[in-house]
Order: C-alpha cells, then sequence, then structure tokens
C-alpha cells in the first residue's frame, strides 16, 4: 500500500498503519465528515504522486544498489583512526542507507577537503533539535543541556550516496576521507 502526503510517501504492507497515514495526512478525518484524531492537510499534489509511483518499481533495485555502495564505504574506511561508521545491518534488520553518515571530530577538515576535490558533502544536522528557536523559546532549552547530541551535531558528515554511484567514485571519496583524516591527526 501506498500512501502519499507533502513530501513523501509511506510504503506499507500494514493495513493498520496505511489506514492511520491516511487520516494523519488528512486532517484526521476517519470518513469525510468525521475526524479520528488531529492530523495534517499533508495530501500530495497529483504530479509528484505520478512521479513517486513510477519511482517505486524502482525501489528495491535503489536498495540494493545503496547497500552494495555502503558496503564499498566499509570496506573502504574500516579500520581508519577517528571515523566512526554508521551501524551494520543485523539479522532482522536491513537498512536502506538513504544516507550514509560517518562521524568523525575532523568532520569539518574532511568536508572542506572532499570539497576542494569535486566532492559534495552534507551535514544532516548541524542544529541539535533543543538548540532550535523554536524549542529554545518554548522549553527554555540551551547549550549543554543534552552535550551528547551537541557533540554529535558536531561530528556527522554525510557522504555522497545515490543508487548511481560507481565503485570507482567510492573508493575514490573513501581515499579523500582517508587522506584528509590522516593529514589532520598529525596536526
Amino acid at each position: 500500500m501506498t500512501v502519499c502526503g507533502d513530501g513523501g510517501m509511506i510504503v506499507t504492507d500494514d493495513p493498520e498503519v496505511a489506514e492511520a497515514a491516511k487520516s494523519l495526512r488528512d486532517c484526521g478525518r476517519a470518513s469525510k465528515y468525521s475526524m479520528s484524531r488531529i492530523g495534517y492537510t499533508s495530501r500530495m499534489n497529483t504530479v509528484n504522486a505520478a512521479i513517486g509511483r513510477v519511482q517505486l518499481k524502482r525501489l528495491n533495485e535503489w536498495n540494493m544498489a545503496r547497500r552494495r555502495i555502503a558496503s564499498e564505504y566499509r570496506r573502504g574506511l574500516e579500520g581508519v583512526k577517528d571515523i566512526v561508521l554508521p551501524p551494520g545491518e543485523t539479522g532482522t534488520e536491513r537498512h536502506v542507507y538513504h544516507l550514509f553518515v560517518i562521524r568523525s571530530r575532523f568532520r569539518n577538515q574532511i568536508m572542506k577537503w572532499l570539497s576542494e576535490n569535486g566532492v559534495e558533502s552534507g551535514i544532516h544536522y548541524p542544529v541539535p533539535i533543543h538548540l532550535q528557536p523554536p524549542y529554545r523559546k518554548l522549553f527554555g532549552y540551551a547549550e549543554g543541556l543534552y552535550p551528547e547530541s551537541e557533540r554529535l551535531a558536531g561530528e556527522v558528515l554525510s557522504l555522497p550516496m545515490h543508487p548511481n554511484l560507481s565503485e570507482d567514485d567510492v573508493r575514490y571519496v573513501s581515499q579523500l576521507v582517508r587522506e584528509a583524516t590522516e593529514k589532520f591527526q598529525r596536526r
């Protein structure tokens, strides 16, 4: 079952989850004039829904490609001092690697080195939720209240990840991350 809403789609084989998602995205409606929960106005427009339905046909292929790319990153970055790789899959959990996020105290330097060598990377998310203005205002949160979240926000770096990356691309990115880390460890 596919449920579409602003910004995305939910794919599930659980009828209860599908029904809840449909209700939530449509103001909490249970029927045309009755609401069973507080919901949102989050209906996806027709064009995005049509594109999404076509893309869904390739979802398994893309997920397999991302898993292959993640394995390449793991091989290329395993054992690099000062790099923490994302958790791997377990017997019961399979990752789709929408992002491949590493952690390093040299995050900013690695990001700069990648950029200087023509590789884009990203920071998801640079400001922890408790330091976002609405949460500061509503709850009085301040720096230092959640030091682990703040530390992690300063270390995370998303490496390039999309199903069309080649093994050579991944090797190149991995080599640059290794070079940057070694370079900044010496300082």
